[in-house]
């Protein structure tokens, strides 16, 4: 047998020999997490599991329903979930059996906060304490909890915050709403997406009306031809400051800014947290993990102009903490067009 081989802890052996350790070199490993999932209470049929948040997916819709709701597709009461999937892949249900009330809005809530989803809808003719409660749990989970949603509801531009979108022409739009902007990637806008749902949508308005909801904060649907489609991609911020300028009005940079937050955080806790150091090379790790994911964002067209040197890690004041600092530059959706043509 060979004398003094094998693997080292550290360089402290006593017999001769050759001791080698084989390790993997540090390699960039940070993907794009995945859209699609969508938040709802309604009123579902009868044979629907009620008081609990069921997880349903496009593919369990189509080819379980029987034994989820007990019922097939075509069932009135299924109406938003059709619409909801038309766009995302999944959706969160919380099915009531009576009229919805503030209670059975406040039990959905507590219930949704330990699980993960994208969009959140409120589909009813809430009152204003009900839209009150969505919009103080959107805002807690984005700014306390650190869980990126949006929330869509009818009618409710005094929300003034971009995390809640409100749907100006029915509530009954709100399902497609809540689906198209789960299912939105980065890089992606809604403006002038083409509604494909199922309902009559009421969009007979004017120039100055149009003009009006745009100023307001509301996302609405206008009829182009034959076709409905989304106007602008908003959401209903309207106070603007110099931490949130209007970059912050669009759903799209919403959506970015959501992308980098979720990764970055599910990156840091599954790769860095309790298990790398705190030295250079394990921060050069974490610096080369989201500039790997920045690329993809670049890639998606959802960023440009993105260099290396935009992002920086460092140590922070204590033995545990780091500080990044990272610039990005969102990709806008083309949207108006200025031509100006000379005759000679």
């Amino acid at each position: 047998m060979s004398i003094g081989a094998g693997t080292f802890t550290v360089p402290n052996k006593t017999l001769p020999g050759a001791y080698m350790n084989f390790v993997s070199a540090a390699r960039a490993d940070a993907s794009l997490s995945e859209r699609g999932v969508a938040a709802i209470a309604l009123m579902l049929p009868p044979g629907t599991p009620t008081g609990q948040i069921i997880r349903v997916t496009a593919a369990d819709f189509y080819n379980d329903a029987e034994s989820i709701f007990g019922t097939d597709t075509s069932h009135n009461l299924l109406m938003p979930v059709r619409e909801i999937l038309l766009n995302a892949r999944e959706v969160l249900l919380y099915g009531l059996t009576t009229p919805p009330n503030d209670d059975r809005h406040a039990e959905f809530l507590s219930k949704l906060e330990s699980h993960s989803f994208n969009t959140l809808g409120l589909f009813t003719n809430a009152s204003e304490t009900t839209k009150q409660m969505y919009t103080a749990f959107t805002r807690r989970m984005r700014e306390e909890v650190g869980m990126k949603i949006q929330c869509v509801m009818h009618d409710y531009t005094d929300a003034d915050y971009e995390g809640i979108i409100s749907v100006a022409n029915h509530n009954h739009l709100v399902p497609w709403v809540v689906g198209a902007q789960a299912g939105a990637m980065p890089g992606k806008s809604l403006i002038n997406a083409v509604y494909n749902g199922e309902l009559q949508v009421p969009c007979d308005y004017t120039i100055t009306q149009l003009e009006d909801f745009i100023k307001g904060g509301a996302f609405v649907f206008i009829r182009v031809g034959r076709s409905v489609r989304v106007l602008e991609d908003i959401n209903t911020l309207t106070t603007l400051s110099v931490e949130k300028n209007k970059d912050f009005q669009d759903n799209q940079t919403i959506r970015l800014i959501d992308q980098i937050g979720t990764d970055i955080a599910a990156l840091f806790n599954e790769r860095y947290l309790g298990k790398t150091a705190n030295d250079a090379s394990g921060r050069v790790a974490l610096w080369s993990d989201i500039v790997a994911h920045h690329r993809q964002l670049e890639q998606l067209s959802a960023i440009e102009d993105f260099q290396p040197e935009d992002v920086t890690v460092e140590a922070g004041n204590t033995k545990k903490s780091v500080i990044i600092r990272d610039c990005i530059t969102p990709v806008g959706a083309m949207a108006q067009l200025y031509m100006t043509v000379i005759i000679s």
